[in-house]
């Protein structure tokens, strides 16, 4: 309750809640403060790090070391070299938090991180992203115009391609 306020009324008491601070929008640079719970900082929306559950406890993995991820069911698998681990939480959601410059949507089931593609590969009727380890990870046409994007900024393919 410390984000709202009881509006109340002599009469019939509780008349519903009112906000207790000012909307975004309406308040300068000056007075936007970093939230806080307890005393610890509510971190920020793009993470460079993925907890992911293990048998023996939690595993911390780096953005940086996840190869791909799929969607399964309502998981999502992260692929870390050739280990695999689950997570619950759908690709939207991991794509947002580890941040669209490094990882790329490259189907409905499938993001890519931009570092571990070897190479891109595209005929009349299928498209694939090869990644470093041999993986080979589809591409939908709908996402290929991404893929590619993503790679020449990188400079990984020719403006020609």
């Amino acid at each position: 309750m410390d984000m709202l306020h009881a509006a109340r009324d002599k009469r019939d008491g509780f008349h519903g809640y009112r906000p207790a601070f000012q909307p975004l929008t309406e308040l300068t640079s000056e007075e936007v403060q970093i939230p806080r719970v307890g005393r610890r900082t509510i971190p920020s929306l793009h993470s460079t790090r993925v907890v992911v559950p293990t048998a023996t406890g939690q595993l911390s993995l780096q953005a940086g070391d996840i190869d791909w991820i799929s969607a399964a069911d309502y998981y999502a698998e992260i692929h870390v070299k050739k280990q695999r681990y689950l997570i619950r939480e759908s690709l939207a959601s991991l794509a947002h938090r580890l941040g669209a410059g490094q990882f790329v949507r490259v189907h409905r089931m499938a993001l890519v991180n931009i570092d571990r593609v070897r190479e891109f590969r595209c005929t009349s009727h299928e498209a694939s992203a090869i990644l470093y380890d041999g993986t080979v990870v589809p591409v939908s046409r709908r996402h290929r115009g991404a893929l590619r994007a993503a790679m020449r900024a990188l400079n990984l393919l020719n403006a020609a391609d």
